[in-house]
């Protein structure tokens, strides 16, 4: 199966540190023969960070289609419900401030079908500093 998930600013979580407001991006690529409808992407967030809430601070949904069906922001993860076309990418971007300063892990990002369990990938976890 030919199904990707991949963080685009991989340079965050590689670089000696985050700091505010370095945005979070997370590329989906449809690389399967067809469209894919409902998925599930969750980005859950090292204890270090703060998620900001576009619904709550008036800021804007940073989302470059119109792919969203449904987001669900929660203090410590993102449930983003969505659905992509064949040979087609989606790319959600999160913003987040540094609460707390440290060493910190960053717990797997996962994507996947909501009924079809062959359907789904998993980014590798990782720790950060926060600064």
């Amino acid at each position: 199966m030919e199904y990707t998930l991949a963080l685009i600013d991989e340079g965050l979580l590689n670089k000696s540190g985050y700091k505010t407001p370095d945005p979070i991006t997370v590329l989906v690529k449809n690389k399967l023969p067809a469209d894919m409808k409902p998925m599930a992407l969750q980005v859950k967030m090292p204890s270090g960070l703060e998620l900001i809430n576009p619904r709550l601070y008036g800021t804007e949904l940073d989302i470059t289609s119109d792919n969203l069906d449904y987001q669900d922001y929660r203090d410590d993860r993102v449930n983003t419900f969505f659905h992509i076309q064949v040979q087609k990418q989606v790319i959600f971007k999160f913003k987040a401030r540094a609460a707390y300063k440290g060493d910190f892990y960053w717990p797997a990002i996962s994507c996947e079908h909501m009924y079809r369990g062959d359907v789904n990938v998993r980014t590798n976890s990782r720790r950060i500093q926060v600064e």
